[in-house]
């Protein structure tokens, strides 16, 4: 069953609470895809008398690559028992997929060590940390198996580390990672928009030379051609100036050649 975890995902969905929601984890919406994980130690154990009702379970969950607290509610924890006719922390590991759940911090349990008397009372963390609230979730199998791989804490980055500390701080100083992220998407909405107005002016410059051609196009069209141009003056044009009385050349008024023809008669 170690294909069963590929992907990682906790850190990047750690990140991206943490780039959208900053310091408001109040308003989260719950997440509801699957994801796939596996117990590798439970943080409490709660009632093992079955005639109790069933408590909220501490545990740590991983995704091979990095691991996280997670709380179990109650319901999720009697949900399973009533399924399986077994206790959640029957097992010391288990494979399982959560379908919903949500990013919280708060104060968590320490690590407790079970006896086989009964269960210690956990210490809480003096200081809240960053871990997920799960209302659903399913068992695969691979109960007791080792640990697959050697996941981290998913804070060991400094960034992450950093907001988990930050919000522990009121003010609002936990949302430096929001503020980074919306100044990124602006920026890129900027080079997104210049990119428009250039796409945009080659788009009308080549509109408007098409347009040119096809001006062009219909000159050539409709202008006379070569013939045209050098027949010269119609019939109808050449009977009309013949006609007229007078024709201006030069400035000079000269006879037309009917009043020529007319006084060679008299003469």
């Amino acid at each position: 069953m170690t294909t069963f975890l590929r992907k990682p995902w906790i850190k990047n969905y750690v990140t991206q609470v943490a780039e959208t929601s900053g310091v408001d984890l109040s308003s989260l919406k719950w997440h509801q895809g699957t994801k796939k994980v596996q117990i590798i130690e439970f943080l409490t154990y709660g009632t093992q008398n079955p005639d109790s009702p069933d408590t909220v379970i501490w545990a740590r969950i991983s995704d091979k690559f990095h691991h996280i607290p997670v709380r179990f509610s109650a319901d999720s924890v009697a949900k399973y028992r009533q399924e399986k006719q077994k206790h959640l922390t029957s097992e010391k590991t288990a494979l399982i997929t959560i379908s919903q759940f949500r990013l919280i911090h708060c104060r968590i349990p320490e690590r407790l060590h079970r006896t086989n008397s009964a269960d210690t009372v956990s210490k809480l963390t003096s200081d809240a940390y960053l871990a997920i609230e799960c209302t659903e979730f399913s068992a695969i199998g691979s109960f007791g198996d080792p640990k697959i791989g050697e996941p981290v804490a998913f804070d060991s980055t400094d960034e992450l580390a950093h907001y988990a500390v930050e919000l522990r701080k009121p003010g609002g100083s936990a949302n430096f990672l929001k503020i980074r992220a919306q100044e990124k998407e602006a920026r890129l909405n900027e080079r997104k928009a210049s990119k428009g107005d250039k796409d945009a002016t080659k788009k009308g410059k080549a509109k408007q030379l098409e347009s040119d051609k096809d001006t062009t196009t219909k000159t050539r069209h409709t202008s006379p051609g070569p013939v045209d141009a050098i027949a010269g003056p119609s019939s109808h044009s050449q009977a009309y100036q013949i006609r007229s009385t007078k024709t201006k050349v030069r400035g000079d008024f000269t006879p037309t050649p009917s009043l020529t023809r007319r006084s060679a008669r008299r003469s």
